[in-house]
């Protein structure tokens, strides 16, 4: 692809994100899209869109980061996350030439609720809900160091007898160096409104849109340390990240010059926030332990938005950090993640990633070495190793003893089994200059007067007695 299609094509994709991001507006539903969908992703702050490290659930930020390294990677993921409620994931990737397939099924089990009245009366009878979520993803490489990404997302939601359906999409573009030190993302998430509304009002209403997210990110892998930094900045399409609290909605100072601290408790408590403190709340710090043979991986996060909402005053907790760790084997890869977003509430996420075309490889080269084992000894059989034994008075005399007797007999015998294989003439060759040798000592021949069957039954016993690898007989 020449560079004046890239620059066409990027240009098109930011143009593409400045219309969504202006085209966006309204109340946001389905929230649940925000979840991170993978142990990796929960290690990483929920979100990410510039680790290009053949970690397949990281497509589901930033469409284009799926690589060479995500071909034929069937993942599992599972969440247990607050108050029993349990949502996962099933995911698999292709690739043909430069183009990446991936496709992606995701449920949110929200368990047993019991139904109440007007009251809040409790009553015996219950009912469930559920969030179901399709990733269609493809990405194509750029050239060597770019690639661009999209997603279409069908969204069904069924809470007791109310039901929605929906629909989204994803765009992302990746860069990074020719050494992958340095690397950068940029995504626009959940592009999208509701095609079926929970329920009709009387003047129609409006349909809730999904919760966009553009999001920049950028990460740096030391090159003489198993260190890898970074950070994301999430929600760039909105400045003022509160939302309405008992009446109270979130607003933003520029300074607090003249305020005493009993001012601005009390503006804190109305929805007060520095704009450093929501600037803050826009970004997502990580640490990444990770050597040179990627086999594992640690992690650590901080989430300053999760922090600042989540986090109980006058309360310790680990609120707004994450940690995660990974272990990389042949085939397989696992991941594991711990978060706390409240006191007292614990997430545990885990998620198994199988390398099927690896497997798949093992699996046809296994019977065939072993075939080739034991297709190779009737080889070694048809063209035996001979070697060549030193002339000693013990060879010279079996020798002349086995060439003395009816030479038309023997030598039939020898031919017979000399024909197929080339080498066995050498030995006739061999056998004709010990005959020389013997004729050129007489008196060694004369002592020899014993009966010419004999020494051709004693050659057959030393011969049986000495072979050699391949299980045939050394002269």
């Amino acid at each position: 692809m020449s560079a004046i299609k890239r620059y066409i094509i990027l240009t098109c994709f930011c143009m593409t994100l400045i219309l969504c991001v202006q085209a966006q507006s309204g109340s946001a539903s389905f929230g649940f899209l925000n979840l991170p969908f993978s142990a990796r992703l929960n290690s990483l702050g929920t979100n990410n869109v510039s680790i290009s490290d053949g970690e397949l659930s990281m497509a589901l930020n930033n469409p284009s980061l799926l690589s060479d390294a995500t071909d034929k990677k069937l993942q599992l993921n599972y969440a247990y996350y607050m108050s029993s409620i349990h949502f996962g994931s099933v995911m698999y990737s292709h690739n043909y030439k430069l183009n990446r397939f991936a496709a992606a099924v995701h449920y949110l089990d929200y368990g047993t609720m019991q139904y109440a009245n007007e009251l809040g009366e409790r009553m015996e009878a219950t009912f469930g809900a559920r969030d179901v979520l399709i990733d269609l993803i493809y990405a194509r490489q750029l050239g060597k160091y770019f690639s661009i990404g999209v997603a279409l997302k069908p969204i069904y939601s069924a809470y007791e007898g109310y039901t929605s359906f929906a629909l989204g999409a994803d765009v992302g573009a990746h860069f990074q160096t020719k050494d992958r030190a340095f690397q950068l993302g940029l995504t626009l998430q959940n592009i999208g409104w509701q095609l079926k509304k929970f329920y009709e009002n009387a003047d129609g209403g409006s349909r809730a849109m999904l919760p966009m997210n553009l999001q920049l990110g950028f990460d740096y892998h030391f090159k003489h340390a198993p260190i890898r930094v970074g950070m994301t900045i999430h929600n760039m399409q909105r400045w003022n990240l509160g939302y309405e609290r008992s009446g109270k909605s979130t607003y933003v100072l520029t300074s607090k010059k003249g305020m005493t601290s009993e001012e601005w408790a009390l503006a804190q408590d109305n929805g007060a926030v520095m704009w450093y403190d929501m600037a803050l709340r826009h970004t997502i710090f990580f640490l990444d332990i990770v050597p040179q043979n990627e086999r594992f991986y640690l992690t650590i996060s901080y989430n300053h938005r999760h922090r600042a909402e989540l986090a109980i005053k006058d309360q310790r907790s680990l609120a707004g950090f994450a940690i995660g760790a990974g272990l990389n084997l042949k085939q397989v890869r696992l991941g594991f993640a711990f978060s706390q977003y409240s006191k007292g509430q614990y997430i545990y996420q885990f998620s198994l990633t199988m390398d099927i075309n690896g497997m798949l490889d093992k699996k046809r080269t296994t019977p065939a070495t072993t075939t080739t084992e034991t297709t190779s000894i009737p080889e070694k059989q048809e063209s035996p190793e001979i070697t060549e034994t030193p002339m000693t008075t013990e060879n010279i005399e079996t020798t002349e003893n086995v060439e003395q007797p009816s030479e038309n007999s023997e030598i039939s015998e020898v031919t017979e089994v000399t024909e197929p294989t080339p080498e066995v003439t050498e030995v006739k060759e061999e056998s004709t200059e010990s005959t020389e040798v013997t004729e050129e000592m007489p008196k060694v021949t004369e002592e020899i007067q014993e009966p010419q069957q004999q020494p051709q039954q004693n050659t057959k016993q030393k011969t049986s007695n000495k072979k050699g690898k391949s299980g045939w007989t050394v002269l």
